[in-house]
């Protein structure tokens, strides 16, 4: 862990906000630390006008009128509580980035803050008048005890970091205590070199560090472990087809709770260990939401295993909710429990440890994705040497991928259009695996049910609800959000697009990604919400020579970026493979007959044009040609000259064939 922390630190010290802390010369929250003193050195509230403010906070908030600036107005400008309470107002600004007049309070230009507290200012009130009573930290609540711990001594202490966060960060981070939490995380970034220009800003480029993206993925849980039982109403025979079909099912008769959690709780993504009384059978991953079997009261979760539980021995250590030995059915292990989970479960059936499974580093022994293929890097002189495209294209062609999430490749027929989109995923996620990549090529006769979801005939004679493809790669996506996914359309425009797509023609918009714009689907299962997450890339295809098709429809040509994929045989690159497999006499015939024609073809603008052009790919070898010119007469009678007729459909045999003569004669 040490070595990946310092790796994300290092990439996390350029992004502007944590820049500032490394480059201030002064204490970085100066302004607030003297304003703290300031709080502190005032004359105290006597009781009956600490009582008086506490009264009208109660009073306010219960009418829900409460308001600060009011607050400070109820007081003579030269009484000690209005001094009180702008002094604390000022304080407040330099603690929380949501605090109330923030802007008018804070003297820093940037507005910077301690943190981002979320504290209500009554709250905020109430909390610092009782501590600059009693001076006790223990008499406030953790988020103001946190911020002022800071201001108090910033030197030691880090910016606040919330409760839960301490300890997740403690669990995977640290060892398995948060006592002297901070104390701790400072010496664990002790021997990494920051540059700092000023020692003391220690703590607060901590505390920002932690929550830096490249950081905060090593100790984020963004999936809940749990305990899962099939149950003695589940017979054996039914139970080993379930581990077959790598199922979990649940019996509706289970006591609510646990029947509330598998159907509402558990989400895809989450882990899980599957037991059989005091069996543990199975470590796991959920890919799919609830199913219910046909009219049954059982339901079902598909599952990835992660690793099958390598112990025989019978499960007697302490019985908790979440263990073997416990009558439960579904239960979760807590954050407070985790490392008894990886002692009593994990490292004695499956030989991981907690952080391991947390942060989905799963050994290489694992089974999780069946199927699933070598990874091997891939960069963008990997791309140049597969595909015949100038490298500052491919550049912007990345560029837009990344910024659009949408993009169609369209170009006339045979310039490689499919190929190069398979490519183009690799070299985004920066390896070859095509576990991550999905293709379909839409018709005439494509349909939502197809794509989505409907219902399909099953052996009994009814109709049972299918998922289809793309729904079945998102919930994939969904399930690992620090993995990029790629789903290609080929022959894009050849579906009824808005028919197929239905509500997806808003959901795949950039910014109407995540949870936040889940919608119904049009067949659903337990009133479930569909959405698509913000780990997932399109890419269609378009051949511009398609006759049948009619214009992409206005909706869909908005939401994608279009990218023109052009015939190359001008590429240096493209000449040097024609060379290398059919030699140079023929590679010159190549372009120079195949040019003639497509400038033939591109100057019909009445008919044609550019989109009609002959693309590269009929003349890409990959593999020795024994005789090139044998080859070269295949391609123009199979390939070529059926293509030419079909442009010209309405020309006659003595206009059409002295073009093909042309390609053929020397």
């Amino acid at each position: 862990m040490k070595n990946n922390l310092k790796d994300a630190v290092l990439q996390s010290l350029n992004h502007e906000y944590i820049k500032k802390v490394i480059d201030s010369e002064e204490l970085f929250l100066q302004k607030g630390i003297d304003k703290y003193g300031e709080f502190m050195s005032l004359e105290n509230l006597t009781n009956e006008q600490y009582e008086d403010i506490l009264k009208k906070i109660d009073k306010k908030v219960k009418n829900n009128e409460f308001d600060f600036m009011k607050l400070i107005d109820e007081y003579d400008e030269n009484s000690l509580e209005h001094k009180t309470l702008v002094t604390l107002g000022e304080l407040v600004s330099y603690l929380d980035s949501h605090a109330a007049n923030k802007n008018e309070f804070n003297k820093y230009e940037d507005g910077r803050v301690v943190a981002r507290c979320g504290i209500f200012q009554d709250a905020w009130v109430k909390n610092l008048l009782r501590f600059k009573d009693t001076k006790s930290l223990n008499d406030v609540s953790y988020g103001v005890k946190n911020a002022l711990e800071y201001v108090i001594n910033p030197k030691e202490n880090i910016t606040i970091v919330g409760e839960n966060s301490r300890d997740t960060i403690a669990l995977c981070l640290l060892d398995d205590t948060s006592i002297d939490f901070d104390k701790k995380i400072l010496n664990l970034f002790k021997d990494i070199d920051l540059g700092l220009k000023n020692k003391s800003n220690i703590g607060c480029v901590v505390g920002r560090l932690l929550y830096a993206p490249e950081v905060y993925k090593l100790w984020n849980i963004d999936n809940r472990i749990w305990k899962v039982c099939h149950g003695d109403l589940i017979t054996k025979e039914e139970k080993e087809i379930y581990l077959k079909n790598n199922e979990i099912c649940i019996v509706d008769s289970i006591k609510k709770g646990q029947l509330d959690r598998f159907l509402k709780e558990i989400k895809i993504g989450d882990i899980f260990y599957l037991c059989d009384n005091s069996d543990v059978k199975l470590l796991g991953k959920i890919v799919s939401d609830v199913k219910q079997q046909d009219d049954s009261q059982l339901y079902k979760r598909k599952y990835e295993v992660i690793k099958e539980c390598n112990s025989q021995n019978e499960y007697v250590n302490t019985k908790k909710s979440w263990s073997p030995n416990y009558n439960s059915t579904v239960a979760e292990i807590s954050i407070g429990d985790m490392k008894q989970f990886e002692k009593n479960i994990l490292q004695p059936c499956f030989n991981i440890d907690i952080r391991t499974l947390l942060n989905k580093e799963f050994p290489n022994d694992n089974n999780l994705g069946s199927g699933s293929t070598e990874i091997k890097n891939y960069k963008i002189d990997d791309i140049l040497k597969d595909v015949f495209i100038e490298k500052s294209k491919i550049e912007n062609i990345i560029t837009t991928l990344t910024y659009k999430q949408n993009i169609i490749l369209q170009g006339p027929p045979g310039v490689g259009k499919t190929f190069v989109a398979k490519k183009l995923c690799y070299l985004h996620q920066g390896y070859k695996c095509d576990d991550q990549i999905e293709m379909v090529q839409f018709h005439q006769s494509y349909s939502y049910e197809d794509f989505i979801r409907g219902y399909r005939p099953n052996s009994q004679g009814g109709f049972s609800l299918k998922d289809g493809v793309f729904y079945k790669f998102v919930q994939k996506a969904i399930a690992e959000p620090d993995k990029k996914y790629y789903f290609i359309i080929d022959e894009i425009n050849r579906g009824n697009l808005s028919k197929i797509f239905g509500e997806l023609m808003m959901l795949i918009e950039k910014d109407k990604r995540g949870k936040g714009y889940q919608v119904s689907l049009t067949y659903q299962e337990n009133n479930e919400k569909f959405y698509i997450p913000e780990n997932l890339y399109i890419i269609g295809t378009m051949n511009t020579a398609d006759r049948s098709l009619a214009m992409v429809d206005y909706a869909l040509r908005r939401r994608f970026a279009f990218i023109d994929i052009e015939p190359a045989f001008d590429n240096p690159i493209l000449k040097s493979h024609l060379k290398k497999h059919l030699g140079q006499e023929m590679t010159d015939k190549i372009i120079l007959k195949v040019n003639k024609l497509n400038k033939e073809i591109e100057k019909d603008s009445l008919d044609l044009g550019k989109g009609y052009r002959i693309g590269h790919s009929y003349f890409t070898p990959t593999e020795e040609i024994k005789d090139v010119n044998k080859w070269y007469k295949m391609i123009i009678k199979m390939e070529i000259e059926p293509l030419i007729r079909e442009y010209w459909f309405d020309k006659s045999d003595e206009e059409i064939q002295p073009k093909v003569d042309d390609l053929l004669n020397d």
